[in-house]
């Protein structure tokens, strides 16, 4: 059961760390003056967005499999 907080705690770490890694890609965004600089930043942006959805969903498994055991009577 512990597993299950601290890999939720791991996920939330990860989401942190590339909300501000997106932050930081978008103002670098709006400063590039050259066009190639802004698409592989846009392309970057894009790519963290995807992982930070892919984060809410296996954060929302990892809740769904606790929520099924406090249901089901396992004691945390």
């Amino acid at each position: 059961m512990k597993n299950y907080f601290k890999e939720i705690k791991n996920i939330e770490d990860e989401q942190e760390r590339l909300i501000k890694e997106y932050k930081k890609a978008e103002i670098l965004f709006y400063k590039a003056d050259n066009i190639f600089d802004k698409e592989e930043l846009r392309l970057n942006m894009i790519d963290i967005q995807s992982k930070i959805d892919n984060l809410k969903f296996e954060k929302g498994q990892v809740m769904e499999c606790l929520e099924n055991m406090i249901n089901q009577g396992i004691m945390i």
